[in-house]
């Protein structure tokens, strides 16, 4: 089932060039104003100021990037635990059974013989082998010689299957590279870097040759997002300016591990579940691998039900944790500082975004954040918004 919609959108004023002359001849004076402004800027080394609209948002957004061109990395308070490192010599399950166990989403991999980060360890990597057992094991279930086991015993065996790879830790770490940054980073810099990919970075311990692989400390999206809220949150710009769009949901009677499967094919961190009437209800990531592996009971819990079954089952389990909550949502048309306040109450990492029929619409995750902060012009009309308005429903049985 795939729902499409089309929403006209305005001209951006950044391709307002393709507008003949006669008509744009005052656009095409503050575009050479500006192009001007940053051959200085650029001259002198100092950061172009935001651009001011006719909305304001350049004054808007001043201070936050002031804050993104001054502060630094070591300006970000990490709290005394020393950052998690992993060494290669580690059997790959112990290794993510550990970063499960403290409750992380990733953490970087250490040389042994030269005390150098080589990658980093994500749980993200452990999808692509739920999706190979799955595979491996389908032609025993068409055969009826396979049971519905619970996932108690998909968690077993899902270690087992990893372990029977034997996949070395080294070689699935350097698939995802670490960063490491100077301490007087900006974060700005920090923020582009996490723009694109990698959540977390890792800041160097200046020479200090106690620390594992030369870092002094570990800094997260969710870390640098907390150190930016008092900043961002006064921010008027609607919501629909800064969200993703198209996104894919799932039905909440989909097969729960096709889900996962989609989210490792199409290279997502997670989907948005709908019920029947398209309503978002569910949202589903990586955290739920995460729990697969640190609930403590999990009986009658099968990778084979439907997602939503899964889900509310699964989070039932773990109610001391921030999983009580089902999804994040705001609409369309909201301020960005009501979704910058969800984002900091919940702890999540994404935001969906609703129509006025409830209908998901687009997400916004702080990766979406820091690349509009860091882009020429923050909190511009995205060229994502731009495009015409789509999202499709998937219904996996």
């Amino acid at each position: 089932l795939v729902q499409i919609g089309i929403r006209p959108s305005p001209i951006c004023p950044a391709r307002q060039d393709n507008i003949p002359p006669l008509v744009s001849t005052g656009v095409y004076s503050q575009m050479a104003a500006r192009e001007v402004a940053k051959a200085q800027c650029r001259k002198e080394n100092q950061p172009l100021a935001p651009p001011m609209d006719a909305s304001g948002r350049g004054e808007e957004t001043r201070n936050i990037q002031s804050v993104l061109h001054s502060a630094t990395a070591a300006d970000i308070p990490t709290g005394d635990r020393a950052p998690i490192v992993i060494s290669d010599d580690q059997p790959l399950v112990d290794a993510l059974k550990f970063i499960a166990d403290a409750w992380v989403r990733a953490c970087p991999v250490r040389d042994t013989s030269t005390n150098t980060i080589i990658g980093t360890l994500d749980l993200r990597d452990i999808g692509q082998f739920m999706v190979q057992m799955h595979r491996s094991g389908a032609s025993e279930l068409e055969k009826g010689t396979g049971s519905r086991a619970d996932t108690s015993s998909d968690r077993n065996v899902l270690m087992e299957f990893i372990a029977s790879k034997n996949v070395p830790l080294e070689q699935l770490a350097r698939k995802r590279p670490f960063t490491i940054v100077k301490p007087t980073t900006t974060l700005l810099e920090l923020a582009r870097t996490m723009s694109s990919g990698s959540h977390i970075v890792g800041i160097s311990s200046e020479g200090r040759g106690d620390m594992p692989g030369g870092i002094g400390k570990v800094i997260t999206q969710g870390m640098l997002f907390k150190y930016l809220v008092p900043h961002l949150q006064n921010l008027s710009v609607p919501v629909h300016d800064v969200m993703k769009a198209p996104i894919i949901t799932v039905k909440c009677s989909s097969n729960a591990l096709k889900c996962f499967e989609i989210m490792i094919n199409k290279k997502i961190s997670g989907l948005g579940v709908v019920d029947e009437d398209g309503l978002l209800i569910h949202n589903t990531s990586t955290s739920d691998i995460k729990m697969l592996i640190t609930a403590p009971d999990l009986e009658d819990l099968s990778l084979n039900q439907s997602i939503e079954d899964f889900l509310v089952q699964l989070r039932s389990l773990q109610a001391s944790h921030k999983t009580r909550v089902p999804v994040s949502s705001c609409n369309e048309d909201d301020e960005m500082k009501s979704a910058v306040a969800k984002l900091a109450k919940t702890g999540y990492h994404r935001v969906w975004v609703t129509n006025a029929n409830k209908e998901p619409v687009g997400v916004m995750s702080l990766s979406d954040l820091f690349r509009n902060l860091v882009s020429e012009r923050p909190f511009a009309k995205s060229h994502m918004s731009d495009a015409p308005f789509c999202h499709v429903t998937c219904s996996l049985m």
